[in-house]
């Protein structure tokens, strides 16, 4: 919704008042400005400062053959770990629990799945932004759309990143909150839309509007759903869980390989558009493609995750 609404009051700005790109950014720095003060003035940053209690989760196991060898002893050591934290909760206990202890940025990466999430990350973000700011040019410079077209082509993209997270997300729910198929799939489409781009780019301008809209929908939507829940889905490990300290570490690992792949990617296609603006629409393919490739053995694992718990539900109909 934010880059719709900045396209509708940049063209805004532009197009009624007669105000020059420079007057745009201004304007735009000046929002920003004053959304940043009203978040530090009135944002609270912990729950328990306005009297919330937040309860402990409950144990929540990954796969059937987890639950089918955890023993009685370990049941009840969570059971009590489990009244243990809630009654420390209760009492107003806000100190930082005594597991929780940081770890360093090195020890971080070689957590179970955190290289495999910063690659996939790092790829996604680097197509992702890649269209964000190279699609209004292609469609300037290559395409040769005015104003108004170039608004409607990055509009629709918009538009198919945020039906994409909602849809694409509740496909994830509906399998058992699996990921991995979902994200691989969808972003093997998105690899072939890419494509899709180079060969129908001198078509109807409608086509290409429907292409850039799929590509929204399952590049930026994957995008959205691998960077919001990555560090929740590995916070589902042993090495993660309970330990805030060292999960805030891992979150910033893949939010800074994701900024660093968009980085490279926005330089490596201006490189490319000198030569081609079809070459820059396979580099991304290939960029989508290569995302794919850190998260296919979770995409195998929870495939068969899937099938089990499904067999399990239509053994046990309750």
């Amino acid at each position: 919704m934010g880059n719709i609404c900045g396209n509708l009051l940049a063209n805004l700005f532009r197009e009624t008042f007669g105000m020059s790109w420079m007057w745009n950014f201004r304007s735009m720095g000046i929002i920003i400005a004053a959304i940043g003060i009203l978040n530090f003035f009135l944002l609270v940053d912990h729950p328990h400062k306005v009297g919330i209690v937040i309860d402990p989760p409950e144990s929540n196991l990954e796969t059937v053959e987890e639950v089918r060898e955890e023993s009685e002893e370990e049941v009840e050591e969570i059971e009590e770990r489990l009244i243990g934290d809630h009654t420390k909760n209760s009492n107003g206990n806000n100190e930082v629990a005594a597991d929780e202890t940081s770890i360093s940025f090195w020890k971080a990466w070689i957590l179970p799945g955190v290289i495999p999430y910063a690659l996939c990350v790092a790829f996604v973000k680097c197509s992702t932004y890649g269209m964000l700011f190279w699609l209004p040019s292609y469609a300037d410079k290559e395409l040769d759309y005015d104003d108004g077209e170039i608004e409607v082509i990055a509009i629709a993209y918009d538009i198919g990143t945020i039906l994409g997270s909602v849809i694409l997300g509740l496909l994830t729910d509906l399998t058992y909150k699996r990921r991995s198929p979902i994200a691989f799939v969808g972003l093997l489409v998105g690899a072939g839309l890419f494509l899709l781009v180079v060969f129908f780019s001198d078509s109807s301008k409608y086509l290409v509007y429907t292409i850039i809209f799929f590509v929204g929908f399952f590049v930026g939507g994957i995008f959205n759903i691998v960077a919001a829940t990555a560090a929740a889905d590995l916070a589902k490990g042993d090495a993660l869980k309970g330990n805030d300290k060292a999960l805030a570490t891992v979150s910033g690992i893949l939010d800074g390989s994701g900024s660093l792949g968009a980085a490279f990617g926005s330089l490596i296609i201006g490189v490319i558009r000198n030569v081609s603006w079809k070459g820059v629409f396979i580099f991304l393919s290939c960029v989508v493609f290569i995302s794919s490739i850190p998260i296919f053995k979770a995409f195998l694992r929870e495939i068969k995750e899937i099938v089990q718990i499904r067999k399990e539900n239509q053994k046990d109909p309750e």
